[in-house]
This record gives structure tokens, sequence and C-alpha cells, in this order.
């Protein structure tokens, strides 16, 4: 017997993605902050900047295609 496969919704993959691009930013986030406390010889401003950029990027992709939908 053939297994079927229920087909997905493009609604619902452009929803998890947004989810997912959150996810990824609060993780960045978190990874800039716990690097940034360590000070194992890194620039921290550098950090910062790249860190708070990334995340914003992740953030702002998150929230567009979580708002895509509505």
């Amino acid at each position: 017997m053939p297994m079927t496969v229920k087909p997905v919704r493009k609604e619902k993959l452009i929803l998890e993605g947004g989810k997912f691009c959150l996810d990824i930013a609060k993780l960045v986030f978190g990874g800039v902050f716990l690097a940034s406390i360590m000070q194992q010889g890194i620039n921290v401003w550098y950090l910062l900047i790249m860190g708070f950029g990334v995340a914003s990027l992740f953030s702002l992709i998150g929230l567009i295609l979580i708002n895509k939908l509505h």
C-alpha cells in the first residue's frame, strides 16, 4: 500500500519560516551577549555591531514573513 503525504499549505510554510527566523535571531542575540561577557580577545564593538546587525536582519525577515499572511 503506497504511503500518502498530506499537502502542506503555502501559508503554513511561510509562517514556520518566519518563526524559524525569529528563533535564529534570539539565538544570535544570546550568543552575542555571552561572547561579550567572556571577553576572549574579541573586539567587543565589532562583535556587538555584527551580532546586533545579524539579529536585526533575521528579526526583520521573520516579521515580514509572518505579517505577509495578515
